[in-house]
């Protein structure tokens, strides 16, 4: 199951597991990253805290079969901007990677997500981190297209109150952790805003699709 291919950029996907996470979403979430129809990348996974067993050992047997994936643990949950930025670190040592994208282990990515969004930012060097449209849906919920604005201009108006993305559609360019130092604050909530906020404060672009890349799972 190794999807490498030396000719296209080298992704990171980064992905945080928790306790309460149920084996169905997290197999859909993952199986969802493993048949992308784009051919080179990892799944960095983190495990903030104990998981439930089945999820557990659903990982291990899908690490073993992939060479792709690596699975770390944490001792204890220390929420959401520890676990990414320990992942940082972690694909900090593989200089091959181009680009780092980030998603939940509850939600499903469109198979061409990993495609469209390395096609944009080859096309734009001038954008540092790029989002796009999810579909939210859920049992007990009725399915909604979720849009944000597309252009810098209007992201950096939006960060004002609310976030310029869904966090997890987004792809950042490695050097911005590499060459910038950048990381996630260290704070309770909202860890996100405050990045894209520090991001915009300091000059980078930004931007979203407009498609779908993502089904957001509310449950």
């Amino acid at each position: 199951m190794d999807k490498k291919n030396s000719s296209t950029p080298n992704i990171a996907f980064i992905v945080s597991i928790y306790g309460g996470d149920r084996l169905l979403y997290v197999k859909a979430s993952i199986e969802s990253l493993i048949n992308q129809d784009y051919q080179n990348f990892s799944i960095y996974i983190y495990l903030d805290g104990p998981v439930h067993e089945s999820v557990r050992e659903y990982l291990d047997r899908l690490s073993v079969i992939n060479n792709s994936i690596r699975i770390f643990d944490g001792i204890k949950n220390k929420g959401l901007s520890i676990g990414l930025n320990f992942l940082i670190e972690k694909i900090l040592d593989n200089d091959s990677f181009k680009y780092v994208a980030r998603m939940d282990a509850d939600d499903i990515a469109t198979s061409d997500r990993l495609s469209v969004q390395v096609e944009y930012m080859e096309k734009n060097p001038e954008i540092t981190v790029v989002g796009g449209y999810c579909l939210e849906f859920g049992e007990n919920f009725e399915s909604n297209i979720r849009k944000l604005p597309l252009l810098n201009s209007e992201l950096r108006v939006r960060s004002i109150a609310r976030s310029p993305f869904i966090h997890p559609t987004v792809m950042f360019r490695m050097d911005l952790f590499k060459m910038n130092h950048i990381r996630y604050p260290d704070v309770n909530k909202g860890e996100d805003l405050e990045l894209f906020r520090n991001l915009i404060l300091r000059g980078f672009q930004l931007a979203n699709i407009p498609k779908i890349l993502l089904h957001f799972r509310i449950d």
